[in-house]
């Protein structure tokens, strides 16, 4: 009876409006974050729902902004420890920008998550969040660095839909599994499945056992990136990649979303490994047949191919 009284306390509006404002000014003092949430739903008991999360980097720009997150109350209690676990995860109508400001180093989310930390006269580990699985409905992503010279924005992902899995943050590194993803790039390739374990520290990106579909092309890789952080804004020049790809597909129609000129009615079915930058690179073991017939066997090295 108890528990079915606090339920349905809980669940007033007018309740959660005053929770969430609690809430938004606990985060603000403790952390020097700004945080702004505007309901919470403690009805369902053992979990938190928040509505209409808002997260603001240091630039005063939205860094997160989410319609609704779901996770549970112990979660939520231990968001200033230095190890934060936050199990099972849901969002859902969001946006998350991923930016690197001009003459930054760090992005962002680096940026806000070392305001997390614990006192680092207490200690100077860094800080750890984890989540066993976030479920994303509804996900807008850009990624951007306002230190290259010409576009800023790196990439642009509509309406995410699909899980992560065992995710890590730490520090300034990540590791995560993407489970199945399907959303729309910014070129406006429609990906049915994007699957692959993934991790970035500063000086690498790697996407293991990578599985990547659309309607018409499938790639299957193993890909790694390596960089100084002060060379991205000069991708094609300076980022060096090692990469294997294993029995996959590449339709035309999709490659001329990337890259126009190629065609539009020929499916390539390859296998090879690629090292080197863009501009300079070698492809071994390359192995391609096309359903029009083209061939393509031996060893390559292309310069230039980018300008």
């Amino acid at each position: 009876m108890i528990l079915l009284l606090l339920s349905t306390f809980f669940s007033f509006s007018r309740v959660q409006t005053k929770l969430g404002n609690y809430a938004t000014r606990v985060l603000r003092e403790r952390a020097d974050v700004q945080i702004t949430v505007k309901k919470i739903d403690l009805s369902y008991l053992g979990l938190i729902k928040l509505n209409e999360l808002l997260i603001k980097d240091h630039h005063n720009d939205t860094l997160i902004a989410v319609a609704n997150m779901q996770t549970s109350l112990l979660s939520l209690y231990h968001i200033f420890q230095k190890q934060v676990s936050l199990g099972t995860v849901v969002l859902e109508n969001g946006r998350f920008n991923l930016t690197t400001y001009p003459g930054e180093r760090q992005n962002n989310l680096t940026v806000f998550s070392n305001k997390l930390k614990p006192n680092q006269k207490i200690t100077s580990l860094p800080f750890q969040l984890t989540s066993d699985q976030i479920q994303l409905r509804g996900i807008d992503v850009e990624i951007s660095n306002q230190n290259k010279e010409k576009d800023a924005s790196l990439a642009f992902y509509k309406n995410i839909q699909g899980d992560l899995t065992e995710f890590e943050l730490r520090g300034n590194e990540i590791s995560v599994n993407l489970k199945a993803l399907q959303f729309i790039d910014n070129h406006g390739l429609e990906i049915q499945d994007f699957t692959t374990s993934y991790r970035y520290t500063p000086s690498k990106m790697l996407f293991k056992q990578l599985h990547l579909q659309t309607e018409s092309s499938l790639l299957k890789a193993d890909i790694t990136f390596e960089y100084d952080l002060k060379d991205l804004k000069d991708f094609v020049n300076k980022v060096r990649i090692d990469a294997s790809f294993q029995e996959s597909s590449l339709s035309l129609q999709d490659l001329n979303r990337l890259y126009a000129g190629f065609g539009e009615s020929d499916v390539l079915h390859f296998s090879t490994k690629c090292k080197g930058t863009l501009n300079d690179f070698n492809l071994t073991q390359f192995d391609l047949q096309s359903d029009q017939k083209l061939v393509a066997k031996g060893d390559f090295h292309f310069k230039n191919s980018f300008r």
